[in-house]
């Protein structure tokens, strides 16, 4: 799963939820909210567990927002969705890219680890479609896939730290505390140039530059790696078969 594929459904969830809905108006329309066809629950869930979701670039959406624009969304009801505008600590950490950074930084150096005794032993092997020496090459096609998998984590956390940042600005409060006239600081400024830390900054780019790390080595050993993973994939075929 990439990580747009990762926001894709979510994002479409309450925009379905919007056209499927009923008339108020009229008696005994469809409720979206109250119908056994539904697993509202379930729902309720994930809206919680994701209210902010990206768009496109620096655009977010907050999914509370779009659903109660439905005709049967009951606003006394709206803590079962999870609030638009809440600044809940626990949600904080979920979208939080440093409290996630530690955990990347280990396992970007078991990788690094991993991945350089790796090209170090193919380097010194001739390529060969024996049995033994296939069953190295799927070793190396987990370390790639591993590799493959952690920046595609990185990647969405770093996603989910700027939607969280794009939907909560800095407050005029705090811009004061900085001597930053709030009167004169753009909407852009307020959530991204003056919304993040130095430790917030510091981290941000740390781990923009283990996703790198990783996706130049891979590249670099692109010729090496292709009929590796190849013939590993064709070993597991035949096994298969």
């Amino acid at each position: 799963m990439t990580p747009e594929e990762k926001y894709r459904l979510i994002r479409a969830i309450p925009h379905i939820m919007l056209l499927a809905d009923g008339d108020a108006t009229v008696p005994k329309s469809f409720n979206v909210f109250r119908t056994k066809l539904v697993n509202v629950g379930r729902l309720q869930k994930l809206f919680k567990q994701y209210p902010y979701v990206p768009v496109i670039g620096d655009m977010a959406i907050t999914l509370t927002v779009i659903l109660a624009r439905a005709p049967h969304y009951e606003d006394e009801k709206e803590h079962y969705w999870g609030y638009a505008n809440t600044t809940d600590s626990s949600l904080k950490f979920r979208y939080s890219l440093a409290q996630k950074w530690k955990g990347f930084r280990e396992a970007h150096i078991d990788w690094v680890s991993s991945f350089t005794s790796a090209a170090s032993i193919l380097k010194q092997t001739e390529f060969s479609k024996e049995p033994d020496h296939a069953e190295f090459c799927k070793d190396v096609k987990e370390v790639v896939i591993a590799g493959f998998i952690l920046v595609r984590d990185m990647t969405c956390a770093i996603t989910e730290n700027s939607v969280w940042k794009f939907t909560h600005p800095v407050d005029n409060e705090k811009l004061a505390a900085a001597n930053i006239d709030p009167d004169t600081c753009g909407e852009y400024e307020r959530v991204v140039r003056h919304n993040y830390s130095k430790p917030e900054l510091a981290v941000l780019v740390d781990t923009i530059t283990m996703i790198k790390s990783i996706s130049a080595q891979l590249l670099e050993n692109e010729a090496m790696l292709s009929p590796v993973i190849r013939l590993a994939l064709h070993s597991e075929m035949q096994v298969s078969c």
